[in-house]
């Protein structure tokens, strides 16, 4: 192995992976920046991942949570914490998950949607002296197939 790095840093072929991977995270960047415009990106133009910074009213763990009830895996900016800093409103976009740039499209679309939309909701019901929580979406997006646990109906006692 050591013998092939050496080769391919002789032959120049080094510059040409990092010149070939530096085009494709530039033009991935562009991408998110295109699909989630009007929204406030941080990223280096060369890299694999965006921070986008949430609008009022979310917070970045309700956020990641609505976007994997939709597909999309992002990551609340507490998870990149240390100590008790205060952390931005944001979320962490990878922008290596999909394996196409279609698949990167139809992911930042149900970003921006859902930034867009407000969270859901939760009401309270009192039906026969007992509370129900419900979800309310507020979001014009198709309902999950199978909900988590953290959002099926639940009765309460008082």
């Amino acid at each position: 192995m050591p013998e092939l790095a050496r080769r391919w840093m002789e032959s120049g072929q080094v510059e040409t992976f990092e010149r070939i991977v530096r085009e494709e995270a530039t033009a991935w960047q562009a991408i998110a920046a295109d699909r989630l415009e009007g929204f406030e990106l941080k990223a280096h133009p060369a890299s694999f991942h965006t921070w986008l910074t949430l609008p009022e009213p979310w917070r970045p763990t309700d956020f990641a949570r609505e976007a994997e009830r939709q597909g999309v895996i992002v990551t609340p900016a507490e998870a990149f914490a240390i100590g008790r800093d205060t952390v931005p409103f944001a979320v962490r976009l990878s922008l290596t998950g999909p394996m196409t740039r279609d698949d990167l499209v139809a992911g930042l679309d149900i970003v921006a949607r859902l930034a867009r939309n407000t969270p859901s909701a939760l009401s309270i019901v009192i039906q026969d002296r007992r509370t129900v929580r419900r979800p309310l979406s507020g979001l014009s997006l198709p309902v999950p197939k199978r909900p988590c646990r953290a959002v099926r109906n639940r009765r309460v006692r008082p």
